[in-house]
C-alpha cells in the first residue's frame, strides 16, 4: 500500500510538472497581436539601420518659458557584418560642452560599451544600465533615448493595437513593454506607444510612460527626406516634448548614409579624450 501511495505521489508531481511546464510555454508564445508588432519593428529596425552614417546636428534646449540654449554636434556611426553598431557624438559649440563626447560599441556576446567623456575635468566614465535612464546632457532625451533599439522578444514585447492616420499617412500603432529586468532598468519606462509608417516604416511619433503608467513625454518627427541614393528616408527634425512642456529639438543639418566607412579608430577611447 504504502509503495502504491508512493508511486501515486510520483505520478501526481510528474504530471504537475509536465503541466507546468506546458504552461510556461504557453505563456511564453507571442499573440496575434504581438507577431504583428514585431514584425512592424523588425521593418523599422531594417529602415533605421545602416552600413556607416555621418551628420552635423544642431539641438536646441528649450525651457517652460520659452528660455533655449543651442548646441552644435557632429554623429557618426558604422555597423559591421555582425549587425554591431559603433557610435559616436562630440559637442563641437559652445565652448563650454565643446568635444563633450559619447561613445557606444555595441557587442552581440556581451554588454556593451558606453563611454561618456567630459572635457572640462578630463575624465571619462563608463555608464553602466542603471546610468541609461538618466537625461543625456541636460535634454529631454536619456542615453537609452540616443541608442539603437535592438529588436528582440527578449528586451521588448511589441503589441499592435491599429492602424491610423496621423499626418495624412497611415500608422501601425505599436505599444512596446520592456521585458527584460535589464531592459526595464535601462529605459526607466513602464511602456512607449510608437506611430511607425505603413510606406517606409520610420517612427513619425513615439510617447513615453513613467515606471507608474504615467504619461511622461512625447517625441514628434518632421520633414521627411530621402537621404541621397541610399534608399533610407529620414525626419530631418525631432521634437521631444516633456509634460510641462520643457522641449529639446533635434534638427539634421547635414546627413550621409551609407557614402563613407570611418576609420575605427574613431570609436575608440583614445579619439574621444585627445584635446582637439
Amino acid at each position: 500500500m504504502k509503495l502504491k501511495i508512493a508511486v501515486l505521489i510520483c505520478i501526481a508531481i510528474l504530471f504537475q510538472s509536465v503541466h507546468s511546464d506546458s504552461s510556461r510555454r504557453k505563456a511564453r508564445a507571442m499573440t496575434k497581436a504581438e507577431k504583428q508588432g514585431y514584425g512592424v519593428m523588425k521593418k523599422n529596425y531594417k529602415q533605421m539601420t545602416t552600413k556607416n552614417f555621418r551628420s552635423d546636428v544642431s539641438m536646441q534646449l528649450i525651457d517652460a518659458d520659452g528660455k533655449t540654449q543651442t548646441r552644435h554636434l557632429k554623429r557618426l556611426s558604422k555597423t559591421d557584418d555582425k549587425d554591431q553598431e559603433k557610435y559616436l557624438l562630440i559637442f563641437t559649440d559652445p565652448p563650454a560642452v565643446r568635444d563633450t563626447a559619447l561613445l557606444m560599441i555595441e557587442h552581440a556576446e556581451r554588454d556593451d560599451d558606453i563611454w561618456f567623456y567630459f572635457p572640462a575635468i578630463k575624465k571619462i566614465k563608463r555608464l553602466s544600465g542603471a546610468n541609461m535612464a538618466a537625461s543625456y546632457m541636460g535634454t529631454e532625451f536619456t542615453y537609452k533615448d540616443m541608442k539603437r533599439e535592438k529588436i528582440s522578444p527578449k528586451l521588448n514585447r511589441y503589441v499592435y493595437i491599429r492602424t491610423e492616420k496621423l499626418n495624412s499617412v497611415y500608422h501601425r500603432v505599436i505599444k512596446a513593454y520592456p521585458v527584460s529586468e535589464e531592459e526595464k532598468a535601462e529605459q526607466g519606462y513602464h511602456h512607449r506607444i510608437l506611430w511607425i509608417r505603413t510606406d517606409n516604416h520610420l517612427a513619425t511619433r513615439i510617447e513615453f510612460y513613467d515606471k507608474e503608467g504615467d504619461y511622461l513625454k512625447k517625441l514628434e518627427a518632421e520633414d521627411m527626406q530621402e537621404i541621397g541614393d541610399s534608399g533610407k528616408s529620414r525626419y530631418l527634425k525631432m521634437t521631444m516634448t516633456n509634460k510641462k512642456g520643457v522641449k529639446t529639438i533635434i534638427t539634421f543639418n547635414m546627413m550621409r548614409i551609407n557614402k563613407e566607412d570611418p576609420d575605427d579608430k574613431f570609436f575608440t577611447k583614445t579619439f574621444i579624450t585627445r584635446k582637439r
